[in-house]
């Protein structure tokens, strides 16, 4: 069995392996980032509905840390359904 040597002497002379990487990466976060009006309108609505339920509360550092770790589970949510 022959495997290749993976050096920079293995690639070719005009090959930019930082564009590609970059090329990749920027791939990965255009699809990571691309939201859709379905998904910004249900971040929406989810942070309306957290926000009417947690003014019921009572304690104010309670109430802000509460939609705090709401919009943190929105937003993670959101970002599980893209």
């Amino acid at each position: 069995m022959h495997l290749p040597i993976m050096t920079e002497s293995y690639l070719r002379k005009d090959f930019h392996f930082a564009m590609y990487l970059g090329y990749c990466y920027g791939k990965v976060l255009v699809k990571f980032f691309k939201w859709s009006l379905f998904s910004i309108l249900i971040l929406f609505a989810l942070i309306i509905t957290l926000n009417l339920m947690f003014s019921i509360m009572g304690d104010e550092m309670m109430d802000q840390l509460l939609k705090l770790l709401a919009f943190l589970a929105a937003f993670i949510m959101l970002i599980l359904m893209c």
